[in-house]
């Protein structure tokens, strides 16, 4: 039976978690050990669908050799940014040290080593819309609300993050 809390994307595991009490020290272990994971903030993220279109540019990017980064991990976080900042990106995408919900996008092997050092709630990566803060993703993916009146909020970032490479801004 399929483990449902893996959504494998070319050898790459997606998993949410709540309630995390020691995300300092998670970061730090991933860092201190060069594991090839990104941790990111929930919040920004609108349905799993938009981690798979960045995840999926960010593997053609690397396939391609035009990566705008130094890595996989790096150029996830840099595809689902509206901005072409990569110091923006990760700095609005990483999660921080004090928050309590994390999603994870890492090497599907490696996962075990990640998996069992966090003190939190793993959760179906379906249930994201309930960390979604809706007024920063508007904010960042600067979406208008009358926008809104002819689309739905995910093909709006959808839209962004797939024409980001086409903009001047």
């Amino acid at each position: 039976m399929a483990d449902p809390f893996f959504a494998s994307q070319d050898n790459l595991t997606r998993a949410l978690f709540r309630n995390v009490a020691n995300l300092s020290d998670i970061k730090r272990f991933v860092t201190a050990a060069s594991l090839p994971f990104c941790l990111l903030k929930p919040k920004y993220i609108v349905d799993p669908f938009q981690l798979s279109v960045a995840i999926t540019k960010a593997i053609y990017n690397q396939k391609e050799g035009t990566m705008k980064t130094n890595n996989l991990q790096s150029e996830i976080i840099y595809c689902l940014s509206p901005s072409k900042n990569i110091s923006y990106s990760l700095k609005t995408f990483i999660s921080d040290d004090g928050d309590t919900e994390i999603l994870i996008v890492g090497n599907e092997k490696l996962f075990h080593t990640i998996r069992t050092a966090i003190k939190g709630e793993e959760i179906p990566l379906e249930q994201i819309a309930k960390f979604t803060n809706q007024e920063a993703v508007l904010e960042i993916y600067d979406i208008d609300s009358s926008e809104l009146m002819n689309s739905t909020l995910l093909n709006a970032v959808i839209s962004r993050i797939s024409s980001k490479d086409y903009t001047s801004s």
